[in-house]
């Protein structure tokens, strides 16, 4: 199910205003293009988006209307990290409001399980914002599927290593490390978010 208007369609100016304010050289545009698709759909994915594909086009589209009208925008990634946010709101409001509109049950509370939930997402975002703008790309680049192909993530760990000129072991380490300072950081912050 789409929830997709005309209106919030992608048109060839805006796409090339939004690749041109990415940078100048096409080819790079176009990396810096698809990697930013991937983070905000991994974005979308940890918060629970119904659709994080379209979300993360959409959040693109707004973001290339505005580059198109407005120069003043100079921090594009900063700004889709804002557009993406009012974007998933909106995207839980309408998931909230069709939940509610098809039970003719009253809402039930969250249960514990949920609330727990909504606990780890809360410290996994405050830990993950703790991470340097490199460690996070580090991450997402690591963890998001590519492709969706079998094995696909194989081969794309095999070019991230080459493409940062370490062994496959040391990639893999490095990783590790991150993710264990992450489980620290969300343990530690679910204990102070329990004891309060």
């Amino acid at each position: 199910m789409s929830h997709r208007t005309p209106d919030s369609a992608l048109t060839s100016a805006a796409l090339h205003a939004l690749l041109a304010r990415l940078d100048p050289d096409p080819q790079r545009a176009g990396e810096k293009y698809e990697a930013m698709r991937r983070r905000l759909t991994a974005f979308f994915e940890w918060r629970g988006a119904p659709w994080p594909e379209e979300h993360a086009d959409e959040t693109i589209n707004r973001v290339a209307k505005r580059a198109a009208e407005d120069q003043a925008v100079v921090k594009i990634e900063a700004y889709a990290v804002g557009v993406a946010r009012m974007v998933l709101f909106e995207a839980l409001r309408e998931k909230a409001k069709d939940r509610a509109r098809s039970s003719w049950q009253a809402v039930e509370p969250p249960s514990d399980h949920a609330a727990e939930t909504d606990e780890r997402w809360t410290c996994l975002d405050r830990c993950m914002s703790r991470l340097s703008a490199a460690e996070r790309e580090f991450l997402l680049d690591y963890y998001t599927d590519k492709g969706g192909r079998s094995g696909g993530h194989i081969e794309a760990r095999k070019e991230m290593a080459t493409r940062l000129r370490i062994p496959p072991h040391m990639l893999r380490a490095r990783v590790f490390r991150l993710r264990d300072r992450l489980e620290d950081c969300v343990q530690g912050c679910l204990e102070r978010m329990r004891s309060m």
